[in-house]
């Protein structure tokens, strides 16, 4: 009698450590596919982490490049503007020099300030025909801007 329950008793500790055997063995193949989820998701987020950095650091490079190439063309403007100021101080001195030699035939005794005032007065009705004509560039672009409008509605 004690044979059957001893041997019962031994295969439903059999059963028991089957069982229990199964379910350790489940249980480390969750957490190895857990692991392997968490290592994936690490990855990932490391490659985005690397993809952002490397969007961000060749983003600065362009801006980079573009700072320099705008800082070239701000320097080319500079020497545009000082070689524009430069040949505006040139024609003012040579414009000086020749009102202060200017001996006007209709009145050779004019003093030098009437003979300034007399080329400012010139150099006014110069400006005024030039912005008054109508092939005048800055009038060209107001047409432009015009028919730009007119097509637009």
């Amino acid at each position: 009698m004690f044979s059957f329950f001893n041997r019962q008793h031994e295969r439903t500790l059999a059963t028991l450590n089957q069982i229990t055997l199964d379910a350790a063995e489940r249980m480390q193949q969750d957490a190895d596919r857990a692991n392997r989820r968490a290592e994936n998701a690490r990855e990932e987020l490391a490659e985005e982490q690397h993809s952002n950095h490397m969007k961000h650091f060749w983003e600065a490079k362009f801006l980079e490049g573009e700072c320099y190439r705008l800082s070239d063309e701000l320097a080319d403007y500079k020497d545009l503007a000082r070689h524009w100021g430069d040949g505006y101080e040139y024609l003012r001195r040579t414009l000086d020099q020749l009102v202060e030699n200017w001996r006007p035939v209709d009145s050779p005794d004019e003093d030098l300030e009437a003979r300034k005032a007399r080329v400012k007065a010139m150099r006014e009705d110069i400006w005024k025909a030039l912005v008054a004509d109508e092939k005048w560039p800055a009038r060209r672009e107001e047409k432009h801007q015009a028919r730009i409008k007119q097509r637009r509605g």
